[in-house]
């Protein structure tokens, strides 16, 4: 096997084949994931996996990409081939294939039709083993079904803000770091901090990655404190969001990120923008689903229940919501973009929400209806700086 960029120090985890068109830098602040990262091997690996794909799915920010990529950092060795292929942008998705074709040498590298080179790097696939494709940033099946072989040995990774991946094996749904990873990274991010600061932290950026590796570069960069940062943030969340481009292997800001997702939803679905509407300025956890699917007969439900079900699928598949049963929950740092985005037009939706929270309230004085009751009026303190009752 003829590996390339090997590093001085012998450590094989920087040695890569001589098939790999990865230009990614390894994170160095990587944190937690362990587990997720052994489900992948397990997965790929397994004898009983009858198609060694693995899809990472969740919202955009959460670290999706960075999963992949320590992944194929930890397990170069085990391949002679690797290619990281954008899925989102169709032209480099395009440029990629056929540079795979160029880099296996195969006959067709050089025709016009990428249908033809598809399938010429298909068959070789199918062929031959030891190989891991990366397909970043997909959104459907059907965008990558005809690139991959059917049944072949080597291995396959997705990532996508999509949580529904019924043709392939169930993915690994990445969400917020738990708060202890949170705070092992501001401690090497920034150097020696405060722990109880960077708990501090970690909880108003409520443990989301992107936000966090925002707050480390602008600390960083500007050469303020944690108590600082929390200082700032209490007052101009959304500006620090903006301020810091984050370090070009993740890609856009926070609000970019969000802000995408957001239009795209949007424009799929009316009903999954009002959800995401008049959840930003409720808590952020356990809001109840009766509130937008039941109400009394002066007001009536804000969606009925096909269509409430609808947008909530639309918002899963951007990984903008969690949805069970009974419930549904967002980010908060979502909600603060959400608001922002509507502070022209707010007042309205914070009169419907006031208005569709306090006539959902269950009838009668059952101390049996108390929890339904504060739940229907938990609104989200960020949002409304007075009591709104």
């Amino acid at each position: 096997m003829d590996y390339t960029n090997a590093s001085t120090d012998g450590d094989p985890v920087s040695v890569f084949p001589s098939i790999s068109n990865l230009t990614l830098h390894r994170n160095p602040y990587f944190s937690g994931r362990e587990k997720a990262l052994e489900t992948i091997r397990e997965t790929l690996v397994s004898p009983s996996t009858t198609v060694p794909i693995q899809v990472i799915a969740g919202l955009g920010g959460v670290g999706k990409t960075q999963m992949a990529l320590e992944y194929v950092y930890r397990h170069v060795c085990d391949y002679d081939l690797i290619w990281w292929i954008p899925v989102s942008d169709y032209p480099s998705l395009v440029a990629e294939f056929a540079g795979l074709a160029t880099a296996l040498d195969l006959p067709e590298k050089s025709v016009q039709s990428f249908p033809e080179i598809s399938r010429a790097v298909r068959r070789w696939l199918q062929r031959n083993r030891r190989w891991l494709l990366v397909f970043d940033d997909a959104q459907e099946w059907s965008q990558i079904e005809s690139l991959l072989p059917v049944g072949a040995a080597g291995h396959t990774i997705v990532t996508s803000r999509n949580q529904i991946w019924h043709q392939v094996a169930p993915p690994i749904i990445t969400d917020r770091w738990e708060r202890a990873e949170s705070v092992q990274f501001l401690a090497r991010r920034v150097g020696k901090a405060d722990p109880g600061l960077a708990v501090q932290v970690s909880e108003v950026l409520g443990d989301f990655p992107l936000a966090l590796e925002h707050a480390a570069a602008y600390i960083q960069s500007k050469g303020v404190s944690l108590s600082d940062y929390l200082d700032l943030f209490a007052n101009h969340q959304l500006e620090l969001f903006g301020r810091i481009q984050p370090p070009g292997d993740y890609g856009k800001t926070i609000l970019t990120t969000w802000d995408l997702s957001f239009q795209a939803v949007g424009q799929s679905s009316v009903e999954a923008a009002v959800v995401l509407q008049f959840s930003a300025f409720l808590s952020p956890d356990e809001i109840p689903k009766t509130l937008f699917t039941e109400g009394p007969e002066e007001v009536g439900p804000l969606i009925p229940m096909l269509k409430f079900n609808d947008a909530t699928e639309a918002l899963c598949r951007y990984s903008l919501i969690k949805s069970s049963a009974t419930i549904i929950s967002l980010h908060p740092l979502g909600q603060a973009v959400i608001r922002d985005e509507l502070k022209d037009q707010g007042i309205t939706m914070i009169q419907a929400c006031i208005l569709r929270l306090l006539t959902a309230f269950p009838e009668g004085d059952d101390p049996a209806h108390w929890d339904e009751c504060a739940r229907s009026l938990s609104f989200n303190p960020l949002a409304f700086p007075e009591p709104v009752l």
